[in-house]
């Protein structure tokens, strides 16, 4: 793949961001921003090394959110695609979380993200398309990975959607340094982006965590229902622990 040469030009500013952190490194950084020991000159000295590597994404991410938005655009002149660098903080918390699982800044997979959203649940299927025919003609298939597919096995706590990892390929030397650099790629339809939407909206202003699993036990079935029955209008698999019928669904939103 070379989408580079037909979509832009890189600018000086982007040519010298260039990463050549090995995974050890990588590692080694995260670990000083979420230590309690670093002092003021290693922390200072990790921000400035993160955020350097973090620009690096900028090349790689405005060619993919391009060739996307051309091919999403020729499904549906409605369709909603947009990017963004993963913030500072997002970074930090994620490391934080994963600290216990032995989570490492190396293996995130979202420093780079992109997401397309859809009027309608067809046209999500027409884009992402399972089989990859659609999304594999814009890419080379084997840079290309449907890691979760939210949307055929609904997460419990509600969550739709597709996510897919692409791994930057230039055939051209001129960007070689950005080889392997990956994006993720979130597909939706507006139904499902609105519920996520919802409930990190929730999570600012009740000061919760929904968005991770946590959070109080009556909003967190309630956006589980809420899910439930937008999965209903969709014709979608239902999410897990949910009832099957409107009636009930109904019923058990009402108490809420």
């Amino acid at each position: 793949m070379c989408v580079e040469s037909q979509l832009f030009e890189a600018t000086g500013a982007e040519l010298s961001l260039k990463s050549s952190f090995s995974n050890k490194e990588l590692n080694r950084i995260g670990d000083t921003l979420i230590s309690t020991g670093a002092s003021n000159l290693e922390m200072m000295y990790a921000l400035m090394q993160i955020e350097r590597w973090r620009a690096s994404y900028s090349l790689p991410l405005r060619a993919t959110y391009s060739m996307l938005r051309k091919h999403a655009l020729a499904i549906d002149s409605d369709v909603i695609v947009s990017r963004r660098l993963k913030r500072m903080e997002s970074i930090i918390a994620k490391l934080e979380r994963s600290a216990t699982t032995h989570g490492k800044l190396s293996t995130i997979q979202d420093i780079g993200g992109c997401r397309v959203v859809f009027p309608l649940i067809d046209h999500v299927g027409a884009f992402a398309n399972i089989s990859k025919k659609s999304l594999a003609k814009a890419f080379e298939e084997e840079n290309l990975s449907i890691r979760d597919n939210y949307i055929l096995e609904p997460k419990p706590d509600g969550y739709r959607g597709i996510h897919a990892v692409l791994r930057y390929k230039s055939n051209n030397p001129l960007y070689a340094e950005w080889n392997g650099k990956r994006i993720e790629i979130q597909i939706r339809t507006q139904l499902q982006h609105s519920w996520a939407t919802a409930l990190e909206t929730v999570d600012l202003f009740s000061n919760q965590k929904l968005k991770w699993g946590k959070g109080e036990p009556n909003w967190q079935r309630f956006f589980a229902l809420a899910s439930a029955v937008f999965t209903k209008y969709e014709g979608t698999p239902k999410v897990p622990d949910t009832p099957q019928d409107v009636d009930s669904l109904r019923k058990e939103l009402r108490s809420l």
